[in-house]
């Protein structure tokens, strides 16, 4: 007997199949299921292998992007949304970044 579960993403859904040690560094939400082989740590994105290093990371924000990425380490199955649930907002509210982003976009808008 073999379960199966329907699982709904945002945008298009992906599966990433990590090798032994590859590594994939996702912004929070993004990620939909991991195999339990797989392991998951916490990351900056300063310090991703994304690089960009301290300015990828002020840009990032500015730009509404998360400061902080989920780091997946293989062997085995990852699956990935490209994009991530944004709440309803009244009509004219400004738009910030994901429910986990920083926006410090808002900041120059005194």
């Amino acid at each position: 007997y073999k379960r199966q579960v329907l699982l709904h993403g945002y945008g298009n859904v992906f599966e990433k199949m990590l090798a032994p040690g590859e590594t994939l560094d996702v912004e929070p939400g993004a990620w939909l299921w991991k195999d339990p082989s797989v392991q998951m740590s916490v990351t900056t994105v300063a310090g991703s292998q994304r690089g960009g290093g301290i300015f990828g990371a002020i840009g990032g924000m500015m730009a509404g992007a998360s400061i902080i990425l989920n780091r997946f380490t293989g062997p085995g199955r990852l699956g990935i949304q490209s994009m991530t649930y944004h709440p309803p907002q009244p009509e004219g509210a400004q738009q910030a970044g994901g429910q986990a982003n920083i926006n410090l976009g808002q900041l120059f808008n005194s």
